[in-house]
């Protein structure tokens, strides 16, 4: 992936700009079998690509020192291709295709300060996720693409801000159409469009600094994702990976020692219940878990951090599907112990 951005530094600017060129091509290899005790069963071999090309702009006019609008444009090309080969039970099976697509997304934007510390804002933003091809091959079905995901977001919010508080408050509706989702049999599943969805909710945001260097933020969220009627296999179900809310809360601290500063952070997370499957057979319900880390910054461009997720070892899981009558699941790896290293060279 890269990417080439330009902006506008500065403040007191009538008008700020952001430029952008964007790229990602990906290219995949995946061999698999499936063999019973008395013949080989399937076996397979496909090869996948995608690329991306995108050049987007954003632009904010400061009409007043309290009122600005926005607006910004991205242009895309995508372009994919498939090809493999495998047979089934003897059976030979084989295609390939290739795919291109163009999108334009907009985005437009107004804010206003109704006090020096109080804004408020609207946003209208589409969004996308490419078209292509599945990475696992499937015997007996042509080499069709997924269509592109598609979505528009509606924003409502708000921003207070002080030297000691920050409060932060949005709404939001979302529409999605051409829902990309994984369906299908166990070892077979392949992503298509599953139709369209609607979410609606509200998050909320607030920290407070109650000491020099040291802060104690809360966050939360409560979201409602569900398949529309025009949905022909999961119309008025919940999405999946979709939790009905969620919360966090983290002190973070800096504290100035002659070697350099200490950085601790003690967080716990909530994470509300949520489905694996667009039949809403699969579910996780809600779970905790803490975290902590310290860090230090131990030179101007050196900063080392050594952190523990998951402190208490909480288990849940991560995923799940249904084979034959029974469910299965996949669990997280648990408590994780590790250290990060940053090393600023410019």
């Amino acid at each position: 992936m890269q990417e080439l951005r330009a902006a506008t530094l500065g403040d007191a600017r009538t008008v700020d700009m952001v430029f952008g060129l964007y790229r990602q091509n990906t290219r995949e290899k995946l061999n698999s079998a499936y063999d019973m005790p008395t013949m080989p069963y399937l076996s397979s071999t496909g090869y996948t690509t995608a690329e991306t090309l995108a050049a987007y702009s954003d632009l904010t006019w400061h009409l007043t020192d309290r009122f600005d609008i926005g607006g910004g444009v991205r242009f895309s090309h995508d372009k994919s291709s498939t090809q493999y080969h495998g047979s089934m039970l003897g059976n030979p099976f084989g295609d390939q295709g290739k795919s291109n697509d163009d999108q334009v997304l907009g985005q437009l934007s107004a804010g206003y300060m109704l006090t020096d510390d109080w804004r408020v804002y609207t946003r209208v933003a589409q969004g996308y996720k490419p078209s292509g091809y599945n990475i696992v091959p499937t015997a007996g079905l042509d080499a069709k693409p997924f269509v592109a995901e598609k979505s528009i977001n509606y924003e409502l919010g708000t921003r207070y801000e002080t030297a000691d508080v920050t409060l932060q408050a949005a709404t939001f509706y979302t529409h999605t159409k051409d829902m990309q989702l994984y369906s299908g049999p166990v070892g077979m599943q392949t992503l298509s469009n599953a139709g369209k969805a609607d979410a609606t909710g509200v998050e909320l945001e607030a920290k407070w600094r109650f000491a020099p260097g040291w802060s104690w933020d809360i966050n939360g969220n409560v979201i409602r994702s569900e398949f529309t009627n025009d949905s022909e296999l999961y119309h008025g179900n919940r999405v999946p990976f979709v939790p009905r809310y969620g919360a966090g809360s983290s002190v973070n601290g800096v504290i100035d020692t002659r070697y350099g500063a200490l950085m601790p952070r003690l967080a716990v997370n909530l994470v509300g219940p949520h489905y694996f499957d667009g039949d809403n057979q699969l579910r996780q319900g809600t779970y905790a878990t803490l975290d902590s880390s310290l860090g230090w910054q131990a030179t101007e461009r050196m900063n080392i951090s050594v952190y523990v997720d998951n402190l208490f070892d909480r288990r849940y899981r991560t995923y799940g599907y249904m084979n034959g009558s029974s469910a299965v699941a996949q669990v997280n790896m648990g408590r994780t112990v590790g250290i990060n290293t940053r090393i600023d060279f410019f």
